[in-house]
């Protein structure tokens, strides 16, 4: 297997990137909703967001301009021919939709986190820019509001298009029975259809 992507397979660094990026929005979506839900209530959630939430998005981000990067300076593996105009129309919107939240998402995070008046840091406590300046309690936090509200509603669209991506990959597994979900999966993991 090549490192790098062929016109009928995704390379290892691209695969790696792919099921990184997945497990790690999983992840952030999961504790996002568990907040928004207040399922944890007091400091535990407070330090939950702070410690792990915030970071994770942090990586997300990294990890996204890694993949759009390597993803622009790479061939990618084309959809199968037997895909009909409106599957290829959805799988280019959410593939489209799943990379703009990539980076929508952990910005608007950041900026709502530096505009409330609290530092962002990543993991050990390391220190990174500051994107907004703090907003007084006394004007209503107007851009705090807005990128929360912004990050809030990526998050649900997120939901549901990760949800599809899923069900989609699935779909061509089991029931197209074409190559789309073996060709991304880890070498030996899953066995493309009538090999």
């Amino acid at each position: 297997m090549s490192y790098t992507n062929t016109e009928s397979e995704w390379g290892t660094v691209a695969k790696t990137l792919h099921w990184l990026i997945g497990i790690l929005i999983v992840i952030q979506l999961v504790m996002g909703w568990l907040f928004t839900l207040r399922a944890f209530e007091g400091p535990f959630q407070v330090q939950l967001v702070l410690n792990v939430h915030i970071p994770l998005g942090v990586t997300v981000l990294g990890l996204a301009a890694l993949r759009l990067l390597w993803r622009f300076g790479n061939d990618h593996p084309q959809l199968p021919k037997s895909m009909s105009w409106w599957e290829m129309f959805l799988a280019s919107g959410s593939h489209t939709y799943l990379y703009m939240a990539m980076i929508v998402m952990p910005l608007s995070g950041w900026i709502a986190t530096n505009a409330f008046g609290s530092p962002v840091t990543w993991f050990a406590g390391i220190a990174l820019p500051t994107l907004a300046a703090v907003e007084a309690k006394e004007t209503g936090r107007p851009l705090t509001s807005m990128a929360a509200q912004i990050h809030f509603w990526i998050a649900a669209g997120l939901s549901a298009v990760v949800i599809a991506h899923v069900v989609g990959a699935l779909r061509h597994h089991f029931s197209l029975k074409d190559i789309v979900l073996a060709r991304m999966a880890p070498k030996g993991w899953v066995k493309a259809p009538g090999a």
